[in-house]
């Protein structure tokens, strides 16, 4: 599972406002603090989650490549080795 964070701009807020004269005596009523923040959350190695639910990807056929795969011998790939290989693909070590 990969997780993200981005932080955007910052708005401060007080009232009244602050005089243009920086020697005038200030006294704000109320202040605040906006910031904004966003978030995601994705499952690697899950591909497209668009088809309804959980059982929507096992009812489908599998794909040509994946068909041709286990008709060569060989056993299917690990989505957890899958989901490390695009993790490494993401980031740099």
């Amino acid at each position: 599972m990969v997780r993200m964070i981005a932080y955007g701009e910052e708005l401060n807020l007080a009232h009244p406002p602050r005089p243009a004269d920086p020697k005038a005596n200030w006294e704000p009523i109320w202040t605040a603090k906006v910031r904004v923040k966003s978030e995601g959350m994705a499952f690697l190695g899950m591909g497209d989650m668009t088809g309804g639910g959980r059982g929507a990807a096992r009812d489908t056929a599998p794909p040509s490549g994946a068909a041709e795969q286990e008709s060569a011998g060989s056993k299917p790939l690990d989505p957890v080795k899958e989901g490390v290989d695009a993790l490494k693909k993401l980031l740099p070590f």
